[in-house]
């Protein structure tokens, strides 16, 4: 309920409570909650919420990617990066479709910093980059070669073009 009305603070207190009492929490009490911290920008919170969840027997590889989601469509480079970088300590795996949308939309929107950030930190990290992956950074890579390419050969036809109409004028 706290959840559903974006109420972190209470949605904490309820989840505290319940736990303290020993009741054991369902997988859709972890998941509204986690989408909540998400969505709150609590990082901290959520991996150790995460980890709580992970205690308790239940598979954290499809939330932790929930998770993942929200700070990718929310633009937060800095959390995804992070995210990542806990997900991988804790041996949490994420889809590397998910990876793969991520760096080909900050390669798309130039955002080449951060691509290669998320890069070094997931391809460091105990994830396994995957040959769809490879690919993908291999064809972006070729496109900003071929436009860097075809500038470069526009500057050298313009300097052509320039000598020969000065040679062709001191005839």
């Amino acid at each position: 309920m706290h959840s559903a009305s974006g109420n972190a603070d209470a949605a904490m207190k309820l989840y505290n409570s319940m736990t303290n009492a020993g009741l054991r929490l369902g997988l859709s009490t972890y998941t509204a909650l986690l989408t909540l911290l998400a969505k709150k920008k609590l990082l901290d919170v959520s991996a150790k919420i995460l980890l709580e969840m992970k205690v308790m027997g239940y598979s954290v590889d499809v939330n932790a990617s929930d998770v993942l989601m929200v700070y990718i469509k929310d633009g937060s480079v800095d959390l995804v990066l992070r995210w990542l970088r806990f997900m991988g300590s804790s041996a949490i795996k994420t889809n590397n479709f998910i990876i793969q949308q991520l760096f080909e939309s900050c390669m798309k929107n130039g955002l080449y910093e951060q691509a290669k950030l998320l890069l070094e930190r997931y391809v460091n990290s105990v994830a396994k980059v995957d040959l769809i992956l490879y690919t993908s950074i291999l064809a972006h890579l070729m496109t900003k070669w071929r436009a860097v390419r075809a500038k470069f050969d526009h500057m050298v036809a313009l300097t052509i073009r320039k000598k020969l109409y000065i040679v062709n004028n001191l005839q």
